[in-house]
Order: structure tokens, then sequence, then C-alpha cells
């Protein structure tokens, strides 16, 4: 049975749509906040995320960008506004889906069915690249039968660089896309992350798998195939 991690801090909004996701067939978890809310996500194995944006103690983009730090989980978020800066906003920090309220019950379940079915054709997808193999469902680097020792962040940011297969990714796309905000770092954060990643991939062929191009940003430089 598929866990959903709901955080909303109306209660009637919150029990109402706790109720019908479980009329589905679904586990909820409950959070009216975002320290709640995390400690939830830590605690237990969630499926999919459900976040309001205005929350008590912060809002459901600080939620996601904890999310985003540690999991691929899919992420929906809910807002009485749907101005279309929030909404980039939000799929910049890696959601994968948006909704206004008031909203139709019918269309949730479905937005909710449709991101755990991606969610599971992605569990099963793996990319080989050189000496090196990506577990999507599980968050691993494999050279060779040795897996690799890498952090969230840097998982994300590997996984993220495989995606575009050759293409010069921009430092604060690759930032947006693994879910860390640019507000409060400093110049060299990438760069740190990038050459602490490297080093864990070692090489192929002589020459790294992450080429730096300096002024734009980095680019995957090995072949990929998905399986």
């Amino acid at each position: 049975m598929k866990r959903i991690l709901l955080v909303e801090d109306q209660r009637d909004m919150r029990e109402q749509l706790a109720e019908t996701l479980r009329e589905e067939q679904y586990e909820v978890t409950e959070a009216d906040g975002v320290q709640r809310g995390f400690w939830e996500f830590q605690k237990q194995q969630i499926d999919l995320c459900i976040l309001d944006i205005g929350l008590p103690d912060g809002d459901g983009y600080e939620l996601c960008r904890k999310i985003r730090a540690c999991s691929a989980v899919p992420i929906i978020f809910l807002t009485a506004s749907f101005e279309e800066e929030q909404v980039i906003r939000g799929l910049k920090m890696g959601a994968e889906d948006y909704i206004g309220k008031p909203f139709r019950l019918g269309e949730l379940l479905a937005r909710v069915e449709v991101q755990l079915k991606k969610a599971e054709g992605d569990r099963r997808k793996a990319y080989l690249t050189g000496e090196l193999r990506l577990e999507t469902g599980a968050y691993r680097i494999y050279k060779g039968e040795e897996e690799l020792l890498v952090t969230p962040v840097e998982y994300r940011l590997c996984a993220e660089l495989v995606r575009q297969k050759g293409r010069v990714v921009k430092r604060e796309q690759l930032l947006e896309q693994i879910g860390v905000s640019m507000e409060g770092l400093e110049d060299n954060t990438l760069t740190v992350y990038i050459s602490r990643l490297k080093k864990k991939l070692g090489t192929f062929g002589g020459k790294s798998y992450i080429e730096t191009v300096r002024g734009f940003g980095y680019c995957w430089k090995c072949a990929v195939y998905e399986r």
C-alpha cells in the first residue's frame, strides 16, 4: 500500500483529503507544518508528498527543499495562489505537479495516481555510462560491482548531469534541478560538490566523467544508455 505525506495546516481540509485518500486505499500520514512534515518524512517510507504552500512555521517551498536534498519522491503542491511565478518556482525546485485551491477531489486523485505510476516506472530504470550504473529507484551509484558512497546531493547532481546526456547544464539550473536554493550559497559551493563527486566517480578512458565548462556549467562526457 502506498503511503502519502499530506502537509496542510487547515484542519478541516486536511482531514477531508486524508479521508478521501484512505478511501482510495492509500496510507496517509498527516502534518500541519514544515517541522512536523519533515520529521514524519524522515521517520517513514513515503511514496508521495502533497504539500500546502502556506504553513504556520514556514512554507511548502522550504519543506520541498529539505525533501529534495535527500529524496526524489514525487511532490504535488497545493496553493490558493495559481500565479505563474509561483508555479515555475515550485517546478524548478523539483515538484512534479501543482494544483490550485479550490480543486475537485477527483482531479487530485487522478494526479496522485499519475505521479505514483510514473515513479514506479522510474524505479525500474537504470542508467549505464562508462563503468558506472545509476539505479534510479534506489538512488545508488555502482562502479562495476562496488557501490560508491555518495551523499543524496551528490547522487542528484550526478543523475541530473547523466539525464542531460552531454548537454552543458548551467550552474543555476543544476542547483534548481536538485532542489538547492541559491540563497545564502557561497560562489564555490557547487564547485566543491562537483569536485567531491568527480573524485568519487574516478575516470573512464583516462578522462573525468564530468567536464567543467568555464563560465557556463558542467557537462557529462560519457555515452549514456538506459536500461
